[in-house]
């Protein structure tokens, strides 16, 4: 069992730290030019902190109008289940609700991984498709 230690957030992350994550969880590390544009045009950016190394992160992106991208929600395998991603996404909302003034409504979007769905939903998200949602579809492009 691991010890807890505190988790701080932060706002900062390296471009080795973000495909550090990506790797642990089994995704494609993205080339630094690509990171970098990543992390510095992301809306809101939460890095999980546990003894000074990343253990998590989740970023908001969009248009900085109505259309919000919740990307690259990220916890350490051997970190999971420790509510690190709640207090995440609970950082996420609270930056959506601030972005947000009244009488204004966003669309709040995001691709959860094959069986994480029902994380989301304590959030208020609808698994798609769902009445008039069709599927979320996504494409990976490269240029070799």
């Amino acid at each position: 069992m691991h010890t807890t230690s505190a988790i701080a957030f932060s706002q900062e992350l390296t471009i080795e730290e973000y495909n550090q994550l990506h790797v642990a969880v089994g995704w494609q590390p993205v080339a630094a030019r690509l990171a970098r544009n990543s992390l510095d045009n992301a809306l809101f950016m939460t890095v999980a902190r546990e003894d000074g190394l990343p253990v998590g992160m989740a970023r908001v992106v969009g248009d900085k109008g109505y259309i919000l991208y919740i990307a690259d929600v990220i916890v350490l395998p051997s970190r999971q289940h420790a509510g690190i991603g709640t207090r995440m996404m609970e950082r996420v909302m609270a930056f959506i609700e601030g972005y947000t003034q009244p009488g204004e409504r966003v669309f709040v979007n995001l691709m959860a991984a094959a069986g994480k769905e029902s994380f989301y939903t304590r959030f208020g998200f609808t698994i798609r498709p769902d009445g008039p949602l069709g599927a979320g579809m996504s494409m990976y492009y490269g240029r070799d």
